[in-house]
């Protein structure tokens, strides 16, 4: 017998399709900005429906803002301070 676990995992697998939600990612940065056309519609062809696109230092918050208004329906625009950028954004 199946624990109920396993009998919800195969009730959702059973479904059409899962929908994923990329839940950090950082689309604004050199080398993913310049192919973020091409890198959304590959995400897409994949199952995940939205992205959370995560700002490292108010310098690039802008670029999130920029891909938040092309992309509405599938980015969700994250502003903060990522670690490895810390020190210098707090000098």
């Amino acid at each position: 017998s199946f624990s109920r676990r396993e009998n919800k995992l195969r009730k959702i697998r059973g479904r059409a399709r899962l929908a994923y939600f990329d839940a950090h990612c950082h689309l604004q940065l050199d080398g993913l900005y310049e192919n973020i056309n091409k890198i959304i519609e590959n995400a897409k062809s994949n199952g995940v429906t939205r992205a959370a696109v995560c700002g490292c230092t108010p310098e690039d918050w802008e670029r999130v803002a920029e891909i938040s208004e092309k992309f509405p329906e599938f980015v969700a625009p994250q502003f903060g301070i990522h670690p490895w950028w810390s020190a210098d954004v707090l000098k």
